[in-house]
């Protein structure tokens, strides 16, 4: 083979795999030690649903329920994303609650709500943009709901019996989001590189605008905060959030 074509076939190589590179993006939400511990019954009043639920570790501080996405909103990102086929997601119904607390789905989806308790439930979903649904629940069987398809919104889901059950719905038109677990921990695989990403928080029980990031206090206006990453893992290690953040 000539030189002048394998450089070409080379720099086609090249091309590919550098299309191919994707990042990955890795925080945990803690509870900063040094201030003040937020106390039970003290936490913001949820905009969505009643629940104030704010679940931190007792070993590890961590946050759970911190959901981290690519906004893409007004000024946000601009993504080129392949067409979603929808996919089926699960709430399940329990005697202590609903499973999971904070739902992350795509536009399209469907959502099949399972009961597993011994009652009949009456689940309703109270969308931000879009006609409610109300559902009555019996044991042992699965409700299914097929989710707006228009514009990413929210949803807070709601036993109308039992006010205690209750559910967060976040619908994307992205698959760049994580919520974090009971360690605090996030984890979004995928993300483009080489470009400026704008990431917002969000969590029921407060606002993350100031952080502590490796012992630097940081400020996210409206939650938010910018980054553009390298191919691989990108790693931001502990986010200390304040408990003031969640006291009124």
């Amino acid at each position: 083979m000539k030189r002048s074509a394998l450089i070409i076939v080379g720099l086609l190589l090249s091309m590919t795999v550098a299309q191919a590179e994707t990042a990955s993006l890795r925080m945990r939400f803690a509870l900063d030690p040094s201030s003040a511990t937020a106390q039970a019954g003290n936490f913001n009043a949820n905009p969505l649903g009643k629940s104030n639920q704010l679940e931190i570790d007792p070993d590890s501080n961590g946050i759970r329920n911190v959901v981290v996405y690519v906004y893409t909103g007004r000024g946000g990102t601009k993504l080129k994303i392949a067409p979603h086929k929808g996919e089926q997601l699960k709430l399940t119904i329990a005697e202590n609650g609903f499973h999971p607390h904070v739902v992350l789905a795509r536009l399209g989806d469907t959502l099949e709500i399972l009961n597993r308790s011994p009652r009949r439930h009456f689940p309703q979903i109270t969308f931000f943009n879009a006609p409610a649904v109300n559902i009555e629940s019996l044991p042992g069987r699965s409700d299914f709901v097929r989710l707006p398809a228009g514009a990413p919104t929210t949803a807070a889901i709601e036993c109308l019996v039992t006010p205690s059950l209750n559910a967060l719905l976040l619908i994307m038109d992205h698959p760049f989001g994580c919520v974090s677990d009971k360690n605090g921990a996030v984890a979004i695989e995928g993300l483009p590189v080489g470009t400026k990403l704008i990431f917002r928080v969000w969590h029921e029980a407060g606002h993350f605008n100031h952080v502590k990031i490796y012992g630097d206090s940081v400020e996210w206006r409206r939650s938010r905060f910018e980054l553009t990453l390298a191919p691989g893992v990108n790693d931001f290690g502990d986010v200390l959030v304040s408990g003031q953040t969640f006291q009124k």
